[in-house]
Parts: structure tokens; C-alpha cells; sequence
């Protein structure tokens, strides 16, 4: 097992000079060290407030990241550590500037306008914005108090749209982030006739947006007629106290018309693994360790839906077509969050005994 950085007082000075890049973008610190030494190794913390939140242990690769998961308003500092083969230790800290913490843009499409958005918390600063519409330069909106802004469009379809930040500070110091979403067509479910949603996936791959379709507003209806937004958004933030909650894609910025952004998730969609598995064995894949991981994990979850069943929590739409196996994060993950307002309560050809054959069903495939 790697060994943790060593506390201050045992580090000993030396000549280990390296430089260090930090940049920060809507959703990660990204970290990286530049020495020209060989056989060293590096290790990265990230500090919030004075406290050390996450940490990256010593390994040859002299690039991290991590996840701006914690109280944006407080400082943020990255500490560098880097390592020779003799043991001897140097570190560097870096503080983040806050304004490139406390930086949260958003967007969203609003029938013929897309609505963009910082967040902060920051005072004494202006915003500016630049939107660029299929990768055409469309329009601007220069510095001012105002956090948000509002762009008119055509009725053109959308295929990419992209849209620069920018915050400037009382020093005329400039601070700035993109975003933007990219149209996204996901493998069809063969039972599924028609979708109530266009899709289209953030251009860092980190984010979902699943887009009421205007043409089919049967969401929409359903959404109201089962207390609306305010509903969805209360069922999202605590759909278990049990185990299930674990296996829900986590969901935001939900919409007037149901509209709504989920962590985009990496992995194997169950229902596209059976078909691979079934017309192309001699592929091998996944891999044998994600292999025996998925087995544990449709475990993990078929307990984790017994509990849910038996304490009367169970909703949602729990079809294999739904259920993405993260490799990353090593668990299998429901996506499809409209499902807990259109499957509440279960029908029956989707009860906890349907689901169960369905897993049941495809881990015979797996295994076989």
C-alpha cells in the first residue's frame, strides 16, 4: 500500500524543484506537477477551509483531479507533494483564487431562448457572456452587474451550443469558465416507441440534460398531475432511506416542464451488455474484474430492492434499458429519474417480481 505523504515537521529540504499548474473547471480541480527529475513520484491533497477533504497517493502519474465537491464559498488550496527514491519529500501549496471557486455557470433551453446563469457568491464583480449556437458565434453580452441573461434564438434545431463565463473582479482580474451541450442520441430501447425527451450531454461528458420534447408533452401533463416540480424535486432529493438510494443517478435543475440535468453516467448499459453478449461472445467483454464486479453489483442492488419493496419505498422504472454498471464507480446506477414519477406506485408488469427476473434473466446470460 502506498505510503501518505509525511507530516510537515519530517519533510526534509532538498533540492527537489518542481513547478505546479492548477486549473479549475465547472466540475473539477485538475492538478498537475512539472519536474525534471526521473523515478519520482507525486501526491496531491485537497484542502477546504484548512481541512484536508480528499487525497491522491503517491504514484508516478504527476496529474490529479478532483471533484468540487464541498462548500464552494470556502477557500480551496491544492498541496503538492513529490517524492525521490531515497525518500525525501517537498511540497508546494497552492491557494485557489475564489472567484474561480465560487464560479457556478449553468444553462438551459427555454423554448426560443437559452437562459445562462452564474452562481456565486461573490460580491463587488461583473459578468459577461458569449454564446456560441452550432458552433456559430450568435451573440454577446458584455460586462455588467447582472449574474444572468437571457438569449434569444430562432426555431433552428439545436445541435451544439456553447457558452463562455466570465467574471471580473474589483482588480479588473478576469475569471473564466465554458460550459455548453452537445445533442446526444442514446441506443434505443427496442420497447420504447417514442421518447419524452431530446438529449444532450455536456461537452466535458460530465452531465446529462434531459430536454421535455415540445412535441410530446405527456411528462409534462404527468408531472403536474402528480404535484408538480417542487414534487419531483423532493422525491429526487430522498427517494430511500435505504440502500436504493445508492443505485439513483443523482438529478438537478429541474424545470417548469420537468426538464432536468443527472450526472452523466460511464459505463455498461445492462439490457446493450445482454445483446453484446449474445451476438458477440468472442469479444470478452468486460473484462473478467468488471465482470465479477457486475455480479456482486446486480447482488448489491436485487438486496437493495428487497429493502425498498419491504419498507414500501419501491417506485421507479427498474427495466434493464435504466441500469448503467459505472466501472469507475463500481456500482449500477438507475437513470432514468422521470420514472419516479411515472412508475409511483409499481404497476404490475414492473413490481419488484418483474425486476427481479429481469436481473435474474440477465446474469444467466452473463454467466453462461
Amino acid at each position: 500500500m502506498a505510503k501518505e505523504p509525511l507530516m510537515d515537521e519530517f519533510i526534509r529540504p532538498h533540492a527537489l524543484d518542481f513547478t505546479t499548474k492548477v486549473k479549475v473547471t465547472t466540475s473539477h480541480v485538475e492538478c498537475q506537477t512539472f519536474c525534471d527529475l526521473i523515478n519520482v513520484e507525486y501526491a496531491f491533497y485537497l484542502v477546504v477551509d484548512g481541512i484536508t477533504v480528499s487525497k491522491h497517493w503517491y504514484e508516478d502519474d504527476s496529474v490529479c483531479k478532483f471533484r468540487l465537491d464541498y462548500d464552494r464559498t470556502k477557500q480551496h488550496s491544492v498541496v503538492f507533494y513529490i517524492r525521490d527514491l531515497d525518500g525525501n519529500i517537498q511540497k508546494k501549496t497552492e491557494i485557489i483564487k475564489q472567484h474561480d471557486i465560487d464560479f457556478r455557470p449553468s444553462c438551459s433551453i427555454d423554448g426560443q431562448s437559452i437562459r445562462c446563469e452564474i452562481d456565486t457568491s461573490q460580491k463587488h464583480a461583473e459578468y459577461a457572456f458569449y454564446l456560441y449556437l452550432n458552433d456559430e458565434d450568435v451573440n454577446k453580452k458584455w460586462y455588467t452587474a447582472e449574474k444572468s441573461v437571457v438569449f434569444e434564438i430562432d426555431d433552428a434545431p439545436i445541435h451544439r451550443f456553447e457558452v463562455k463565463y466570465f467574471v471580473r473582479d474589483e482588480e479588473l482580474n478576469v475569471f473564466s469558465k465554458t460550459n455548453g451541450f452537445e445533442r446526444h442520441q442514446p441506443r434505443t430501447n427496442q420497447y420504447r416507441a417514442r421518447t419524452n425527451f431530446d438529449f444532450f450531454l455536456s461537452l466535458d461528458d460530465e452531465i446529462i440534460y434531459k430536454k421535455v420534447n415540445p412535441e410530446n408533452q405527456r411528462f409534462t401533463e404527468k408531472l403536474h398531475a402528480h404535484g408538480g416540480v417542487e414534487r419531483f424535486r423532493q422525491i429526487l432529493d430522498t427517494i430511500s432511506t435505504g440502500q436504493i438510494s445508492n443505485h439513483v443517478a443523482k438529478g438537478f435543475g429541474i424545470e417548469t416542464d420537468g426538464s432536468y440535468k443527472s450526472k452523466y453516467i460511464h459505463g455498461y448499459r445492462l439490457d446493450l451488455l445482454s445483446s453484446l453478449l449474445r451476438e458477440y461472445p468472442s469479444l470478452n467483454l468486460p473484462s473478467e474484474e468488471d465482470r465479477e464486479n457486475i455480479r456482486l453489483q446486480c447482488q448489491r442492488l436485487t438486496l437493495a430492492l428487497k429493502e425498498a419493496d419491504a419498507a414500501g419505498e419501491l417506485i421507479g422504472d427498474w427495466a434493464l434499458h435504466n441500469l448503467i454498471y459505472s466501472p469507475q464507480e463500481n456500482c449500477i446506477f438507475n437513470i432514468d429519474l422521470e420514472g419516479f414519477i411515472t412508475y409511483n406506485p409499481l404497476p404490475e408488469w414492473a413490481n419488484l417480481e418483474q425486476i427481479l427476473h429481469w436481473i435474474e434473466e440477465f446474469l444467466i446470460l452473463f454467466e453462461s
